[in-house]
């Protein structure tokens, strides 16, 4: 595992009621669900496994519900088995989004299944479902409200098999769920972004304060804008077709056309980013066209994926392929959804449109071909050198006196297996996982000057966990190179060990 994955472990080991979670949560900037969850195992064991087993388990899930319930032909449903968020992305990597994934098919389940079998549908029961996704994640948050459009739609159609009363009660219910559900939600995410944003105008009012002020052209702030809008468009491709740098060792992440870093406002805008927007635009027409036999189902996944790029345009545009996986995943709910969305007497068209649909079938081959190769890659090379470094320290028996660790972010995941704290220099601190509330010191010469003044008060030899070769010498000390593990797919969580001993 690595770093993102353990500090959600670490968040809900160190905190000792939901109440004091829900504080240390402050800023992860997404909804609770998945650490509450967390919560729970953590009472039963302190071991991380727990958290793969669990995630193993809501992943297994997902393809159970697909196999049993989806309205997808056999070779669509097993395409979808080992495709690459199915099988890898949301499977592998514990995270909070594969809650969200089977809060989202669960709510496709129980909107199509009553519709197939001539009950009414339970719209409680539905607006729980969508209640529950809105609190996995930001983007669960945003797909819900999607779906409900889908939610009212279907309370609407069945308003004369209900008496006006339950469809009242059952109305009433929903809106009650459902809007608790947001609102929790929007707490939690809103609260981070507010945080957040303290922070930036704390910083930006010391630099404001420290020089000149410096005017930003018109022309500047609109070119910024469109190259924010053109990164965040790509992410439909690189949702749909998340083909990796094969070449490449350090390739997760990685788009084999889309693969430009952030943008700087300074910087021309790169070829491979335009093309895949123009690829990203491709991508969605063909989607309508495939979805065009119900126009609510088009009305839905415009809205959608409209919603998402919004948040990441404004938000988060530089986010990471499990961030785009939304996207992708909305796409297999409105193909789900189709046949629930026309009259009854088309559903048995809604399988042949589904079976004929050769748009969806190649991009679940594609998907496939990403999954498995990334699955295959990831049992070749670990995912993150962060075990397999507190092993070495646990085996060598250097665990058990002082350590220090850089950058923080990353070193963060060997403290976690090693259940200790390690010191941080470019914060001043010790702890497990990183600091968001601590600025973070950026000059070297002050690093080492950290450093040099903690291990004098340790008055031991310290060792040293870096992210990267360190090269500076440390007056009074001799630095002992011990190891290095580098063979991992994350390049940044690669780890040098030093020993620090007082000359």
């Amino acid at each position: 595992m690595w770093r993102d994955e353990l500090r959600a472990w670490v968040l809900v080991q160190q905190s000792s009621s939901l109440v004091d979670l829900f504080q240390q949560i402050n800023n992860e900037g997404h909804p609770a669900l998945w650490y509450f969850c967390l919560y729970g195992l953590n009472r039963l064991t302190t071991h991380p496994l727990a958290m793969q087993l669990f995630h193993g388990a809501i992943a297994t899930s997902i393809i159970y519900v697909i196999h049993r319930y989806s309205p997808f032909t056999l070779l669509q449903r097993w395409l979808l088995t080992f495709s690459y968020f199915f099988f890898y992305e949301y499977a592998i990597v514990s995270r909070g989004y594969s809650l969200g994934v089977l809060c989202l098919l669960g709510f496709c389940s129980l909107f199509s299944t009553p519709q197939r079998s001539g009950k009414p549908r339970n719209t409680p029961l539905l607006a729980g479902s969508l209640a529950l996704l809105a609190n996995t994640t930001a983007y669960g948050l945003l797909l819900s409200l999607s779906l409900a459009l889908v939610m009212l739609w279907g309370w609407w159609q069945q308003r004369e098999q209900n008496s006006p009363l339950r469809q009242l009660r059952h109305g009433l219910g929903a809106l009650v769920i459902l809007g608790g559900g947001w609102a929790i939600a929007s707490f939690q995410v809103t609260r981070a972004m507010v945080a957040e944003a303290g922070r930036s105008l704390e910083q930006t009012t010391v630099t404001v304060a420290a020089a000149p002020p410096v005017q930003v052209l018109p022309e500047a702030d609109s070119v910024e804008s469109a190259k924010r809008l053109i990164y965040s468009l790509t992410q439909i491709w690189k949702a749909y077709v998340p083909i990796p740098l094969l070449w490449q060792q350090h390739f997760w992440n990685t788009n084999f056309i889309a693969n430009s870093p952030r943008l700087d406002i300074s910087d021309s805008l790169p070829l491979d980013l335009m093309l895949s927007a123009l690829l990203s635009l491709v991508m969605a027409l063909l989607a309508v066209k495939a979805l065009w036999r119900s126009r609510l189902a088009v009305l839905i996944y415009c809205f959608g994926t409209t919603t998402l790029l919004l948040f990441s345009y404004r938000f988060a545009w530089w986010t990471s392929l499990r961030h785009h996986g939304h996207l992708f995943v909305f796409l297999i709910a409105c193909f789900w959804l189709l046949p629930s969305l026309v009259p009854t007497q088309r559903l048995a068209a809604m399988a042949t449109v589904l079976k004929r649909s050769y748009f969806l079938t190649t991009l679940l081959v594609i998907q496939v071909f990403a999954g498995i190769y990334l699955y295959a890659s990831d049992l070749a090379l670990p995912f993150s050198a962060g075990k397999a470094t507190a092993a070495y320290l646990q085996a060598e028996q250097l665990d058990r006196g002082a350590i220090a660790g850089y950058g923080q972010h990353q070193a963060s995941s060997v403290s976690i297996y090693l259940n200790r704290p390690f010191y941080y220099p470019e914060i001043d601190k010790l702890g497990f996982s990183w600091d968001t509330e601590t600025p973070r010191e950026s000059d070297e010469d002050n690093l080492v000057a950290n450093l040099q003044a903690w291990a004098t008060q340790s008055d031991q030899d310290v060792i040293l966990v870096w992210n990267s070769p360190f090269e500076k010498q440390i007056p009074g000390y001799t630095i002992t190179a011990l190891d290095s593990f580098k063979s991992v797919l994350i390049r940044d969580e690669s780890f040098y060990l030093y020993r620090l001993s007082p000359q």
